[in-house]
C-alpha cells in the first residue's frame, strides 16, 4: 500500500539523518578532545608562568573563552 511505502521511505531518510548526526557528533567530539588536549597545555604553561593561585576550574574556562 501507498502509506507502507511512505513509511519505509521516511524511515529511511530518518535513519540516514542520524547517521549523518552521529557522524557530526563525533567530528565535534574529536574537536573538543584536541581542543581540550590544547586548552591543557596552554594552562600549564600559563600556570607556571603567572603562578596564579587560581582555581584550575577558572582557568580552564578562561582559557576555552580566549581560544
Amino acid at each position: 500500500s501507498l502509506n507502507s511505502f511512505l513509511y519505509k521511505r521516511d524511515y529511511r531518510a530518518l535513519q540516514k539523518k542520524q547517521v549523518d548526526v552521529k557522524g557530526k557528533l563525533q567530528q565535534l567530539v574529536d574537536k573538543y578532545k584536541k581542543d581540550a588536549s590544547s586548552t591543557s597545555n596552554k594552562t600549564t604553561t600559563q600556570k607556571t608562568n603567572k603562578k596564579s593561585a587560581k582555581p584550575t576550574g577558572e582557568s580552564v574556562v578562561g582559557a576555552a573563552q580566549s581560544a
